[in-house]
Parts: structure tokens; sequence; C-alpha cells
């Protein structure tokens, strides 16, 4: 992967609408100004549900709901739908993923939204099914209070620390027989030079990638952090932390 996410993302733009029809998909999208809303059809009692695994910064999620259609109010199963709204903040593209899966898949299908405004009014909503990431594992750890979640390109290998109150994963690519990195958040403020991923700010100092926002990539380790640089921001993007 050469190119950054934002320009993948506007070629994403471009192939339009993709709905396959499956049982689980049958979505509805509304917007009107800077606000929208989706919705999602999911199988009650299979125990698949859709989560919010990626939204970039400027979209605010303002409400979350499901409701199930039974014929038999007595019974198990029915069709059931997930309401979720946002609010754009700002900004002329925005991404939301979600994911269908059971709550201990790691893996699972996705769902992807690509938002497209002007002067912070919403003109277009694309949705794309698996798309840019059936390139990438979804990850996701708690620990104590800690949360960190993450897309692994599937050409990496991953591991998880042993820190029992911290967060902390370690990455590399496959072809690569050492040099782990290390991914976590920080609250510590990192120097480095500046370097706009996207549009996403990330600080380059020795030895390490920092993100404005906390999370943290040392790199001190990897002599091949340079030639895989792309792929490593992509995955840096991706990260969630609460």
């Amino acid at each position: 992967m050469k190119k950054s996410l934002i320009i993948i993302l506007s070629l994403l733009f471009l192939w339009g609408c993709s709905n396959k029809g499956k049982d689980k998909t049958m979505n509805r999208i509304e917007y009107s100004g800077n606000r929208l809303a989706i919705n999602l059809d999911f199988a009650d009692g299979t125990g698949f549900e859709w989560t919010i695994v990626y939204s970039t910064d400027n979209l605010e999620k303002t409400n979350q709901s499901s409701r199930v259609d039974r014929e038999d109010p007595a019974s198990t199963g029915g069709r059931g739908n997930t309401h979720v709204e946002f609010v754009l903040a700002g900004g002329d593209e925005a991404v939301i993923v979600l994911k269908y899966a059971r709550p201990w898949e790691r893996e699972g299908d996705f769902q992807t939204f690509f938002i497209r405004a002007e002067n912070g009014i919403i003109k277009d909503i694309q949705e794309k099914e698996d798309g840019l990431y059936s390139d990438f594992t979804s990850e996701y750890e708690f620990r104590g209070d800690d949360y960190l979640s993450l897309f692994i390109l599937k050409t990496w290998e991953f591991k998880l620390g042993d820190d029992e109150d911290k967060v902390v994963y370690y990455l590399k690519p496959a072809q690569q027989e050492e040099g782990w990195v290390s991914v976590t958040h920080t609250e510590v403020e990192m120097k480095g030079r500046e370097l706009l991923f996207g549009n996403t700010e990330f600080l380059v100092g020795e030895g390490c990638i920092y993100r404005k926002d906390g999370i943290l990539c040392e790199t001190v380790n990897s002599a091949w952090t340079d030639e895989y640089l792309t792929e490593l921001l992509e995955m840096l993007d991706m990260v969630s932390y609460e």
C-alpha cells in the first residue's frame, strides 16, 4: 500500500453505492444538514449485532438504539434493526465503519459509510460492504479501565503485552523476523517533526511515532520502519482509545 488512506477513500467515493442485498444489510441512510442516521438490520436471537469500530474525529454519535419485530411476542428470533445517529462537526469528508459479528468474535462483516459534505452540509453518503477494510483484522482489548482497538493488516503479525492495567499491542510485518513496534496510549506529550497523513497529524521523533491525541508507537527496535511507514501510519490512523 503506497497511497495514504485519504487517497484511497477519495477513489472509493467514485465507485458508487454498493449493496449486495444480504439479509443482514437492508440499509437505509437518512441525512439532513449536518445530521445523519443509519439503519442496519440484524437477525435477532443469533447473537450477531452491529458495533461501531471506527469513525473519524469529526463525527459525534448522538444516539444508538435497537429494536426487534416479532409476529409472536412470546417467541424468540425475528428481524432486528440498529439505528445510529451522528452529527458532522466540520470537514468535507468523514468515515464510519460498523462490524456485524457476535461480541466475542474478532472477525466479522464490515459496512463502511463515506460521507461527503460542503460547508458543513452533508451532500452525499456512499456505502461499501467490506471494501477497504477487508485487508484488515479488527482487534480490541480491555485491561482495567484501558481500552484500545485497531485494524491490523492481514500481512502483519501482532501480540499483546503482559501489562494487566494497560493495553499494549506489538506489531511487525510477517515478512520481518524481528523488530516489533509497540502501540499504546500515553498521557505524556511527545516531540518530533510534524507529519500529516490524510487528515491526521503525527509527530515523528527518535524511535517513535506519536499521534497528537495520545497514541504512541515506539519503533526504536525496528530497522524496517521506513520501508513499511505507510502501512504503519494507516493502522495508527485507525486506532481508537477509551
